[in-house]
């Protein structure tokens, strides 16, 4: 039975795949995501069998972020005391914000923000958050919040990531003004009058100039536009521009 369960080979729910690498003769077995070179013991074969085996680098998140390994190979720390740390609910609400579509819809504006790749692993995460300005200062207090938008101030499309985000007193945060959008102009009605012949074109602002110029009163101007007939070889148009 040993030498057949070895190499079984077997998909999660997350598409990632691994294969069975040792059975210790009593249900249990020892899988290796090939991939990512991670290996998990003492799993139940019925378990490993349907699917229900899980490597650290399963994007569960959206389909886009996983937890990782440190830069040590062990995994991170999500939970301590039966609560969740800090760092982990900070990077889960920087993850839903950015990529959870149900957020999006409420808070489109985040449809111009990405977390940058090192970013969309925990273990990366928690690495590199604690050299981001006033750490110290987030970590024992409740008014400080990770900001994306002092560093890049100015710019439509912002990225979370160690280069560009920080540690901001929350009222900092909310002062900071946003940037102006620029109006679109309005567009401009004119009256469009082309030699059929040519092609060449003249825009008028009012009707009446149109009719001056073909000595027709301003109501059969508005027949001929209505109706897109054309009079003495010119076709006359209400357009915007």
């Amino acid at each position: 039975l040993k030498e057949i369960r070895i190499g079984e080979t077997y998909i999660n729910s997350y598409g990632n795949e691994y294969v069975i690498v040792d059975y210790d003769g009593n249900n249990k077995v020892t899988v290796e995501f090939k991939k990512y070179g991670y290996v998990r013991t003492g799993l139940y074969y019925q378990n490993v069998r349907l699917g229900r085996t899980y490597c650290p680098f399963d994007k569960r998140y959206y389909g886009v972020a996983c937890i990782g390994l440190m830069s040590d190979g062990t995994e991170p720390v999500l939970i301590i005391n039966g609560e969740e740390t800090k760092e982990y609910k900070l990077w889960m609400a920087m993850i839903y914000r950015v990529y959870s579509e149900s957020q999006l819809k409420h808070h489109s504006s985040y449809r111009k923000c990405k977390v940058c790749d090192r970013w969309l692993v925990y273990a990366n995460f928690l690495e590199d958050v604690k050299s981001l300005p006033n750490y110290e200062l987030w970590l024992h207090s409740d008014q400080c919040e990770l900001d994306k938008d002092l560093l890049q101030h100015g710019q439509e499309f912002k990225i979370y990531s160690p280069t560009t985000c920080m540690f901001v007193p929350k009222n900092v945060n909310i002062r900071l003004p946003k940037p102006k959008k620029e109006k679109a102009p309005k567009p401009k009605k004119v009256f469009r009058l082309t030699h059929i012949e040519s092609g060449m074109y003249m825009d008028y602002n009012k009707q009446e100039e149109v009719a001056g110029k073909l000595g027709v009163t301003q109501s059969y101007i508005s027949k001929l536009v209505k109706k897109g007939e054309t009079y003495k070889g010119y076709k006359i148009e209400k357009m915007y521009v």
